[in-house]
């Protein structure tokens, strides 16, 4: 559900997923979309309107349940123009990293053995540094 703090109206019932709780719920930079995840057999994650409630967008790929989402923003090196960007980790010990307008995985992230999924951000800065570092040959690089 999504709350009006300061009067406690509840704004949105949010029916994302049949039989399964919502494990992780990200709100968009611009606070027009909500993307959430959960221990589902669908293995995704799922961006909505805000406004409208309607299921917008499915990001898949992930063979296991998807743990976490979360939205960034990031600038395109030729244009300088900022791109939407879609995070998620799952159970299956992979991180994903998704253009946020069509929903086509850009990189898979397999970390090393010990680096953990439940901070998604710091791991994902991690393996970005190392494919910045390495490039397509490294062994973390998986369009």
């Amino acid at each position: 559900k999504i709350w009006k703090i300061d009067n406690g109206t509840c704004l949105r019932d949010i029916l994302a997923y049949s039989n399964s709780s919502i494990s992780c719920l990200a709100l968009s930079p611009d606070a027009s979309h909500i993307l959430t995840t959960a221990a589902s057999s669908t293995n995704d994650c799922r961006e909505y309107g805000m406004r409208t409630n309607r299921l917008l967008k499915e990001f898949r790929g992930h063979s296991s349940f998807c743990n976490t989402c979360h939205y960034y923003m990031t600038t395109d090196t030729d244009d300088a123009q900022q791109q939407l960007r879609v995070m998620t980790a799952s159970a299956d010990g992979t991180a994903r990293i998704y253009d946020g307008k069509t929903s086509h995985i850009l990189l898979v992230l397999r970390p090393q053995q010990g680096l953990l999924l439940s901070n998604v951000g710091m791991s994902i800065v991690e393996q970005m540094g190392n494919v910045a570092s390495h490039g397509e040959g490294s062994p973390n690089f998986h369009p």
